[in-house]
């Protein structure tokens, strides 16, 4: 199977809605480059900026970030914070499930990743992704974090949403209640995400204990 043949995982585009829709073999390096994708979702801009070189990213695919479902990969979980969603095919035919979804239900035997599509971000909203490195090069990060924010008119806070990665086996989101209807200001951001250490256990690895990840 020549799966480089077909050419609906190599297109790169936009709906009439602006939703983007990405294929699954579309190079990390071929979004990057884009300048609307780098303009309207900073959280995936900033994703491919932590990623490395540019010979890294010319040979990592969307579907092969997507599909594996790890929680420390960059680009799922600047996804995750935008709300994207993932389209699949399998033995049982064609489906489209929010990567939040399928990080909990995995796919289904013989599936595969063809795509992921990313709303258009309000007009008042913005997104970042950040991992630390102790040793600031290409690594397994010890925690990586993405989020999106949205506010009125006014200033006040209508959406925010948080994900953290690499500390434990599935992304941990958070959607703050307490920064709804308020504005943000650093304080008010950090206290609104303590309860993330609440979550689950973190787990250790090369990149640093449970403990360190923890603190």
């Amino acid at each position: 199977i020549a799966l480089h043949r077909i050419p609906e995982l190599h297109a790169l585009s936009w709906d009439t809605r602006g939703v983007l829709q990405v294929g699954s073999a579309v190079s990390l390096e071929t979004m990057h480059r884009d300048a609307r994708i780098r303009r309207e979702w900073p959280a995936i801009a900033d994703a491919f900026d932590a990623v490395g070189a540019t010979r890294i990213r010319g040979m990592i695919t969307v579907g092969g970030s997507v599909g594996p479902l790890i929680g420390g990969f960059d680009l799922p979980l600047a996804l995750l914070a935008l709300g994207a969603r993932v389209r699949l095919a399998g033995p049982n035919g064609r489906r489209t499930e929010t990567l939040q979804a399928l990080f909990k239900a995995r796919l289904q035997p013989g599936e595969i990743v063809t795509g992921i599509e990313v709303d258009p971000q309000a007009a008042q909203s913005n997104s970042s992704f950040f991992k630390f490195m102790p040793r600031g090069v290409l690594e397994i990060p010890t925690v990586s974090t993405s989020a999106s924010v949205a506010v009125d008119a006014a200033g006040a806070c209508t959406h925010a949403r948080v994900v953290v990665g690499a500390v434990s086996f599935h992304p941990i989101i958070l959607e703050p209640a307490a920064l709804v209807g308020e504005p943000i200001d650093p304080t008010r951001a950090r206290d609104a995400v303590r309860d993330i250490g609440a979550g689950p256990q973190p787990m250790g690895d090369v990149a640093g204990s449970g403990a360190y990840k923890s603190a």
